[in-house]
């Protein structure tokens, strides 16, 4: 029995799930697979055009691009570290 599938990665961390997705259309399955991958910019993403081509011609192949701000991301990570400091923790 196949099980439904959510996988995170992000950066070149998708590249083990690529072999996964693979033999997933290769056999046809029907479980539900759901890639969720986050980069700084699609065009960065490891293997994107090939996961939407999956995606296009597999129904059971969901591929969500999550866009990473790392300034916004550093800025409120520095602005909580100031806070603590001013608060004494």
């Amino acid at each position: 029995e196949e099980k439904d599938v959510v996988m995170l990665a992000g950066g070149i961390g998708v590249t083990p799930f690529r072999a996964m997705i693979q033999d997933a259309v290769a056999r046809s399955a029907r479980a539900e697979l759901s890639l969720i991958h986050s980069g700084r910019t699609p065009e960065e993403t490891p293997f994107l055009a090939e996961f939407r081509r999956w995606a296009a011609t597999h129904p059971h192949l969901a591929v969500i691009f999550h866009k990473v701000d790392l300034v916004a991301f550093l800025e409120a990570k520095l602005a909580n570290e100031i806070r603590g400091q001013a608060d004494g923790k």
